[in-house]
C-alpha cells in the first residue's frame, strides 16, 4: 500500500508540475535593435552570451533575399565586426528568467551543421540539430511546444561542430520566437491539490 501510495504522489507531483499554459508567445527579429550592438540582456527576461567569449553575439545588417522569411536584423554568433562573415564564431547561450515551453529561431547560410540544446537546471529535455544544406539554406530551429510538458531555462545553440571540415555553422540567426510568463494550468493546481490529500492519507497510513 505504501509503495503504490509514494508512486501516484510522485506521478501527481510531475503532472501537477509539468502542466503549463500557454501565456505569452513573442517574436522578435532583432529590427529593433541598431546595427553592430552586442546583444546582452535587451530583451526582458532574455540573456545572451557567447560560450568562451566576452559579450554577446552581435548584431548585423542583411540584405540578401534568398534568406527566406528573414530581412533587415539577424545576429551573428561572433563578439567583433568584420568585413564579410569573418570569424572568430561561438556558439550562442540563450538564458530565461523563467521557465518557457517552446523557442524557435531561424538559422541563415545553413549549409553548415547546426544545433540547439535545451535545459532545464543543466539537464537537457531537448534537442534538434541539422547536417547542413546548400548556400543560404533556412533551417528553423524548434524546441519544445506552446502549452506542452517541457520546460527549459536555456537553450545552447551549437554552431562550432568539433571534427567536421563544416565548421564554423551558420554565421546569421533570425526571427527569435518563445512564450514568456508561463503559467502552472488550473489542472496543475488540482493536481497539486490531489497530491497533498494523498500524502496526508500515507501519513495516517503509515501511523
Amino acid at each position: 500500500m505504501k509503495t503504490i501510495l509514494t508512486k501516484a504522489i510522485a506521478a501527481t507531483a510531475v503532472l501537477a508540475l509539468t502542466g503549463v499554459a500557454n501565456a505569452d508567445p513573442v517574436t522578435y527579429s532583432f529590427n529593433e535593435f541598431e546595427i553592430g550592438i552586442a546583444l546582452t540582456d535587451q530583451i526582458e527576461g532574455v540573456t545572451f552570451s557567447l560560450v568562451g567569449a566576452t559579450d554577446g553575439p552581435r548584431t548585423r545588417k542583411i540584405s540578401d533575399k534568398r534568406y527566406k522569411g528573414a530581412g533587415g536584423i539577424a545576429l551573428r554568433p561572433s563578439n567583433v565586426m568584420k568585413g564579410g562573415l569573418g570569424g572568430p564564431f561561438f556558439d550562442i547561450a540563450i538564458e530565461f528568467d523563467t521557465p518557457t515551453d517552446f523557442f524557435s529561431i531561424l538559422a541563415l547560410d545553413a549549409d553548415e551543421p547546426v544545433n540547439a540544446t535545451a535545459f532545464l537546471d543543466g539537464e537537457i529535455v531537448d534537442f534538434i540539430g541539422f547536417r547542413g544544406g546548400s548556400n543560404f539554406q533556412v533551417y528553423k530551429l524548434e524546441l519544445g511546444e506552446i502549452g506542452g510538458s517541457s520546460l527549459f531555462d536555456r537553450v545552447v545553440i551549437d554552431i562550432v561542430t568539433k571534427g567536421n571540415k563544416y565548421e564554423p555553422g551558420p554565421e546569421l540567426f533570425d526571427n527569435l520566437t518563445f512564450n514568456r510568463n508561463v503559467v502552472p494550468t488550473p489542472g496543475a493546481f488540482t493536481l497539486l491539490a490531489t497530491s497533498g490529500v494523498l500524502a496526508m492519507r500515507r501519513r495516517r497510513l503509515e501511523d
